[in-house]
């Protein structure tokens, strides 16, 4: 019996079916204010075990990209851009072990990570996503995820190609 939990700091390539939607929409405080909702999806590859037994409730935080694209994050200089997000997660490929098995998202968020990223100058920020996780005898191979953001309507964005392995730190 064992607790394993592969992918703390999945890579960029650990996320897949990921989408990305884009809209302009108006601050109701202040019709004038231009902002940008996104929204983004995928599936990230947590490949968390704990066969343990039925007593035994396994929990830890896995910190994953939000990429907006297969290998490709949106990166950013000012972190006031970004004015706030909301987060869904769940769990999406389990395997059991027996009746007492216990998958849970014990919590998520969304907020500007930073991190010197292989090819790109200086240090941008970047949406990071946290997922608390836990698990009591089985394995929880996928979550999915829809993360909200709203942007400043001036906010600049760049597409920043990732090499597969990158993970965040």
């Amino acid at each position: 019996m064992a607790i394993k939990f592969i992918n703390r700091r999945p890579s960029v390539e650990d996320v897949a079916s990921i989408g990305r939607v884009e809209t302009k929409t108006i601050d109701p405080k202040n019709p004038t204010a231009q902002q940008r909702l996104h929204v983004y999806t995928g599936w990230i590859n947590v490949g968390m075990e704990n066969h343990n037994g039925p007593h035994d409730t396994f929990r830890d935080q896995i910190v994953s990209f939000v990429p907006i694209s297969p290998g490709v994050i949106e990166t950013f200089t000012d972190v006031t851009a970004l004015l706030g997000t909301t987060v869904t997660v769940s769990p999406a490929s389990v395997a059991l072990d027996e009746s007492n098995t216990i998958f849970a998202v014990d919590g998520a968020s969304v907020a500007p990570g930073r991190q010197k990223l292989p090819g790109v100058a200086g240090t941008p920020f970047f949406p990071i996503l946290k997922i608390d996780l836990a698990i009591q005898a089985g394995e929880l191979l996928w979550v999915t995820y829809q993360v909200t953001a709203l942007w400043k309507g001036d906010a600049t964005l760049t597409r920043t190609p990732l090499p597969g392995s990158t993970a965040p730190e």
